[in-house]
């Protein structure tokens, strides 16, 4: 999965630049996707290569004419897979996603596992692959009731990680292959699209003030993930006020009951919540007792998500605190429930919050009784844009979402590293096209000037993050899922976003909107 890599300095470091608006507008840098060669990715010049060589080998070992219609056929095809765009992607490119996506879907079927075992591998090599892609399943079934092969959830990428009761009773999500160590902070609505943009401004700069300091050489956070989930109801919470608390006030109560009388049959009640990671250091991977290590990093978390909470309150970012155990085993199952304020349909163990049964399609992923579809953000406005610009997609009514955004803090002799490659690269692209008389893009124009920009900020000494942003729909059923899809498509467009679907990818997008701090590799 692509990664958006971008300068944030304008946006959580620089902060907003004042134009002939009332209010302050923010810049985001283009993605940066360059090549290795004149904007060509290594895949493709193998592609082109091997095209190229395999058509000198027909030319040389066949007669005339086929040899030449085969030296054509197999040229264009290698130059067509490297150089046309599907779906905003290269044919060379959609390759590991289908296998992915097959492996993935046909994986647990008994014809797979029987050719599978029939094939001449070694047999260490056989049991391994069979543990990484063939997992034995404790369920003899294997479908819905409706007779829909599934997927049982549990095994790789979707739900590899565990949940474990920490310090105090915190609930801390652990990802064993990876060493991950993930707290969950409940955040409070403040009715940010209500406030002056001078008020929401404050608000953006102490929110970077915030980051600027996670991003500290000091600190211990592996990366930082921010989570809103939105979805409708009838209202009924807002009606049901106590009148003993009330009563002494009983034209307030009178003046909300007719407000309450005049609001829409359906609102949207909205969570967020501030996830944060940490990873195994060397020198606790170096403690010999597994007990001591995950104590050490139980308590390294936790200190690392007290400061962040002292930060935020700092900020003016009222929060609920570290979530505990069950609330945290809740807010993931609420992830898939049918309905997100009520039951999930059984008997729930708080230490497996997971749906008990997942069926991943090509353009959406099947979670016990809901469907879900998830987007990548693939362009973040490239126009000067307000502070609430976001505003359109977040607070857009009738359809249940959860907008996701993970970031991960660059170091930054690492980052200065990174930008002065990009520099190289992109001077020895611009001298490469004007060699061969090809005009400079002004796509290509805005990305150097955008690498410049980063050089200077990170020798100024200002911080930098890579992120990435991810929209996942959910409905009770296919129909409804497909209407809601095109809500979501509007709803982007009208915060200046570009969302692609994941197709072949849903069980990695479904993840990156949990609080698991994924989505960047």
């Amino acid at each position: 999965m692509t990664n958006l890599r971008v300068g944030l300095y304008d946006l959580i470091v620089k902060g907003p630049t004042t134009l002939s608006e009332p209010s302050q507008r923010f810049m985001f840098g283009p993605t940066q996707g360059r090549g290795i060669l004149a904007g060509w990715k290594l895949s493709q010049l193998l592609v082109v290569f091997g095209s190229a060589l395999l058509a000198l080998v027909l030319l040389n070992n066949f007669m005339p004419p086929a040899n030449f219609f085969g030296c054509i056929t197999v040229l264009s095809c290698g130059i067509l897979s490297a150089t046309v765009t599907i779906n905003s992607r290269k044919p060379i490119d959609w390759i590991p996603v289908v296998f992915r996506w097959l492996l993935s879907k046909y994986s647990d079927r008994k014809e797979v596992r029987h050719f599978f075992d029939k094939l001449p591998v070694p047999s260490f090599l056989k049991s391994l692959i069979r543990h990484r892609y063939f997992p034995t399943s404790n369920f003899q079934d294997g479908h819905f009731p409706s007779g829909e092969p599934v997927m049982i959830s549990g095994k790789r990428d979707l739900f590899g990680c565990k949940l474990l009761s920490g310090p105090f009773g915190a609930g801390v999500l652990y990802q064993p292959k990876s060493s991950i160590y993930i707290c969950v902070i409940r955040l409070r609505g403040q009715s940010f699209a209500l406030l002056s943009p001078s008020e929401r401004d404050l608000k953006v700069q102490s929110y970077a003030t915030l980051l600027s300091s996670i991003a500290r050489s000091s600190s211990n956070l592996f990366r930082i993930q921010w989570i809103d989930r939105s979805y409708p109801e009838d209202g009924q919470d807002l009606a049901n006020i106590s009148m003993n608390d009330s009563i002494d006030h009983p034209q307030a109560l009178n003046s909300y009951a007719e407000l309450i009388k005049q609001m829409p049959q359906k609102i949207t009640s909205h969570e967020t919540v501030l996830a944060l990671s940490i990873k195994e250091t060397r020198s606790i991977r170096n403690t010999k007792s597994p007990k001591s290590r995950q104590e050490m990093c139980f308590s390294l978390l936790l200190d690392e998500a007290t400061l962040v909470v002292k930060a935020l309150e700092r900020q003016g970012f009222p929060t609920d605190g570290i979530l505990n155990f069950s609330a945290v085993s809740n807010l993931l199952a609420r992830s898939y429930a049918q309905s997100p304020k009520g039951s999930i349909g059984w008997e729930l163990s708080e230490s497996f919050p997971w749906p008990m049964k997942t069926s991943s399609e090509w353009d959406h992923l099947r979670t016990d009784a809901t469907f879900h579809s998830t987007y990548w953000i693939s362009r973040w406005p490239l126009i000067p844009v307000g502070s609430d610009f976001l505003a359109p997609l977040v607070l857009g009514q009738g359809v249940r979402k959860t907008l996701s955004v993970v970031l991960e803090p660059i170091p930054l002799g690492h980052a200065v590293r990174e930008v002065e490659r990009a520099h190289t690269a992109s001077l020895a692209d611009e001298r490469l096209r004007s060699k061969a008389g090809y005009l400079i893009s002004a796509k290509s124009k805005r990305e150097t000037s955008d690498v410049i920009q980063r050089e200077n900020e990170l020798a100024e000494g200002h911080l930098s993050y890579r992120f990435s942003g991810f929209v996942t729909v959910t409905a009770e059923s296919k129909e409804q899922l497909e209407q809601e899809k095109g809500v979501i498509k509007h709803l982007g467009a009208k915060a200046f976003l570009e969302l692609r679907e994941l197709y072949g990818e849903q069980e990695q997008g479904f993840n990156a909107t949990l609080p698991l701090c994924r989505g960047l590799s």
